[in-house]
């Protein structure tokens, strides 16, 4: 029973520890969201929609596995690419959004095919391109939390 105890505490400590460096890393400049609500910089009801925002970072953190390294499970999450965003990929979407401005060109005139292939190109890589890579816990940690933190609300 005693063992079983002095282990349980060794992993606990050893997950407090990779908290505290994934706040560091992750977060180096943010404060706690008790000291923004404690300060009057916010109050409990702007937390809200964070918290709202953070159930797919909630989900994420408690699919990874307990013995892996928060940290390292995050960086590795974040730097994943998909095979749509290798360079096949890219190329394909550039090949079908440059086709479709030639197209564009030869159906109605130059200046409207530069036009439509501009803003295929600019469709591709902003918006496209974010759904193609899909949710990442960067996206909650550096968008709404940080935004809370740093007062951005």
């Amino acid at each position: 029973m005693k063992r079983k105890f002095l282990d349980l505490i060794r992993r606990r400590e050893r997950d407090a520890a990779g908290l505290d460096l994934f706040q560091e890393k992750v977060l180096p400049e943010g404060r706690k969201i008790r000291e923004v609500i404690n300060s009057g910089e916010a109050s409990f009801v702007d937390i809200l929609p964070v918290i709202q925002q953070g159930r797919k970072f909630k989900d994420w953190l408690g699919a990874r596995n307990p013995d892996e390294s928060l940290l390292s499970e995050y960086f590795s999450e974040i730097s994943k690419t998909s095979w749509i965003q290798s360079l096949p990929g890219k190329t394909f979407r550039w090949m079908t959004a440059g086709g479709l401005g030639i197209a564009a060109a030869a159906a109605f005139s130059p200046v409207v095919g530069t036009l439509a292939g501009l803003g295929l190109g600019a469709i591709d890589a902003f918006l496209v391109d974010q759904l193609l890579k899909g949710w990442r816990p960067d996206q909650f940690v550096e968008g709404s939390l940080t935004n809370f933190i740093e007062g951005q609300r």
